[in-house]
């Protein structure tokens, strides 16, 4: 067989299954290969630092009343903007302000803490949901 003969075999093919047909397989299979591209990607980054963000200024928070925890935290306003996290006075994980767990916690149980530091200090460790 000649490589004239296989490139006839191939474009008899094509012609065969047509343009709309041709299009369609060509973005599946794009799409299929930019998904393994990404998760490949992911998984050999080895050694890489992630990027924290120092929040300052205002972060929008429902204005709630003083909220003291059983843990042997102080009482904070939840109105001040250097509050960053946010925990339950009846649970064990703290919480970035804007996660959308936060939404779950009763606004009478939650506690607002300014570092990571003063959290895990109460007791709290940082909840795996939200990064």
């Amino acid at each position: 067989m000649s490589i004239q003969e296989i490139q006839d075999k191939i474009k008899s093919f094509w012609e065969g299954i047509g343009k709309d047909t041709t299009v369609a397989l060509i973005i599946i299979l794009t799409g299929v290969g930019g998904y393994f591209i990404g998760i490949y990607s992911k998984t050999t980054e080895v050694g890489v630092t992630p990027v924290l963000i120092k929040i300052e200024g205002n972060i929008p928070i429902q204005n709630t009343p003083s909220i003291s925890s059983s843990k042997n935290t102080t009482s904070t306003n939840p109105g001040d903007s250097s509050l960053l996290y946010v925990a339950s006075k009846n649970g064990t994980k703290y919480y970035p302000v804007d996660c959308g767990s936060v939404s779950r916690i009763n606004e009478e149980n939650k506690v607002f803490f300014e570092s990571v530091e003063k959290a895990e200090n109460a007791g709290y460790t940082r909840t795996t949901s939200c990064k």
